[in-house]
């Protein structure tokens, strides 16, 4: 038994205190280099390419040439009077993300936007001599709109503009009396309009863009992006449809291309070399484009064959056997085909790296629009190729892909690899 003075040995107890000391919990700031914003030039333009327009164009001279990232021109336009590409009409715009506001991001749209087109000229029986569209009254018009201009958050800025360009054939026949005289004229505008969105994730160094540009659907349109250091990207390309005879009049909205892209960008701003395709659409039937409908089409289900109302039908297209076809203009038919559904946009399987998809050309704008804001929720279609590829595969596509063949098409040497 122990004695009354026996003690127990008590453990020293050590100071406690943080394992940090409080004056030094609150961490040190780790500096992050962000992308620099800056301002990028975007191009959008309608072009023929080959040496004449069809028959249903009057034979107009064309713009022999493919699909290019080479500049737009004009002896009225003085940033570049002089170049080696024409275009029908053309416009252009910069998006200075570096503007610090909505405000001053549309003034700086409005002031650098620019619509122009290249002289035209046809045969003597349907042209009463060139026109250059050096004066004013003759130029094409064109409008560059900011929807929004924000930060997403700190490391993220945001971009959105709404664009338009139409311009009319001076050229045509008594098309310049007729404008002098009376201010109209029985020519049609050749309209497009354009839908871009852009987002800078300057701590991820990439640039997300979403580009919808629909319209009459002729002649062909392609679009492009230029960085500070003059690198292009392609925003899409699109192989007219129908022809100017039967889809040039009104105010049309068929969907000529829509794709969603990121692209690599280095500190400076500037695009780097990789690129995402999340997906990439086409207005269109894939064949037969000359005989697309000029009011709308007919989708049916995938495996379907694409009928023609204008083909021979042993049953007869009225339902009387041996009934022959009614005569319709190229443009003016009646088409059923298996057109992709929209579900397919931004699916993270579908529209990759020369596999677009192939919709309607009626499809909603703003359906279209909202399933390529969505696209970014899904993995991209193609995510291990490069700008240069990218910008290969449209420099190199076949600008009359899908339609008839004609005297006056465009030399395949001038688009071939």
């Amino acid at each position: 038994m122990a004695g009354a003075d026996d003690t127990v040995a008590v453990p020293k107890v050590l100071t406690q205190t943080d394992s940090t000391p409080m004056a030094q919990q609150d961490g040190h700031p780790v500096a992050v280099e962000l992308v620099r914003l800056v301002e990028y030039t975007v191009n959008i333009r309608s072009f023929h390419p080959n040496k004449k327009f069809e028959r249903l164009g009057f034979r107009f001279h064309g713009d022999t040439r493919g699909f290019s990232l080479e500049e737009s021109f004009h002896p009225s336009y003085l940033a570049r009077q002089t170049g080696k590409v024409t275009s029908r009409v053309w416009q252009l715009y910069a998006c200075n993300l570096a503007a610090g506001s909505k405000d001053k991001f549309q003034d700086r749209l409005r002031r650098t936007k620019y619509a122009g087109s290249n002289t035209s000229s046809g045969p003597w029986w349907a042209s009463d001599g060139p026109e250059p569209y050096t004066e004013k009254k003759y130029q094409p018009d064109g409008t560059a709109d900011a929807n929004a201009f924000e930060q997403g958050h700190a490391g993220e800025q945001i971009a959105e503009v709404t664009s338009w360009y139409g311009g009319k054939n001076f050229a045509f026949l008594g098309s310049r009396l007729d404008w002098n005289t009376l201010h109209t004229t029985v020519v049609p505008t050749l309209d497009a309009r354009g839908h871009l969105w852009i987002r800078v994730e300057r701590v991820r160094r990439w640039m997300d863009i979403c580009m919808l540009v629909y319209g009459d659907g002729f002649p062909n349109c392609e679009s492009f992006i230029e960085d500070p250091a003059g690198n292009k990207l392609f925003l899409g390309t699109h192989v007219r449809i129908g022809t100017p005879a039967t889809h040039l009049a009104g105010d049309n909205k068929r969907i000529m291309f829509a794709n969603v892209l990121r692209v690599e960008l280095t500190l400076d701003g500037n695009f780097g070399s990789k690129l995402w395709i999340f997906t990439q659409a086409l207005g269109g039937t894939p064949d037969r484009r000359d005989d697309y409908p000029a009011i709308r089409d007919i989708k049916t289900a995938p495996g379907t064959p694409t009928r023609h109302m204008s083909d021979p039908d042993p049953s007869g297209w009225s339902g009387v056997p041996g009934d022959g076809p009614p005569v319709i203009l190229p443009g003016m038919d009646v088409v059923s085909w298996p057109a992709d559904p929209l579900s397919k946009i931004g699916d993270g399987v579908s529209g990759g790296l020369g596999k677009p998809l192939h919709i309607s050309a009626y499809e909603d704008v703003g359906a279209v629009w909202q399933r390529l804001q969505d696209s970014f929720k899904r993995p991209p279609a193609t995510r291990d190729t490069t700008v240069q590829a990218w910008n290969d595969y449209h420099l190199h596509r076949n600008p009359n892909e899908g339609r008839a063949p004609d005297s006056e098409d465009l030399d395949p040497k001038l688009w071939k690899k």
